[in-house]
């Protein structure tokens, strides 16, 4: 699959420069660039996705709090609200 289907994909990473001859010794410097390639890529993917799940999670229980009735301070007999 790497040298059929993959061999069209090497825009970035070109693979004559890395692969050798020797097939295994090949595909393992292949694997282990691409495997690096694929770290770099999650290193700011993933920072990313992770920043907008939290802010969708606080913008959801912001509402949840404002939209609750009951959380309120009986002594002053004010209602909850989130900031």
């Amino acid at each position: 699959w790497e040298s059929m289907v993959g061999y069209h994909f090497q825009v970035y990473l070109p693979w004559e420069t890395f692969a050798h001859e020797n097939k295994e010794r090949g595909a393992t410097t292949i694997a282990v660039l691409v495997f690096f390639s694929y770290i770099i890529i999650l290193n700011t993917v993933v920072p990313i996705s992770l920043y907008v799940s939290v802010e969708v999670i606080r913008l959801a229980h912001s509402l949840w709090i404002n939209w609750d009735v009951k959380m309120y301070y009986a002594q002053k007999d004010t209602a909850a609200k989130a900031r």
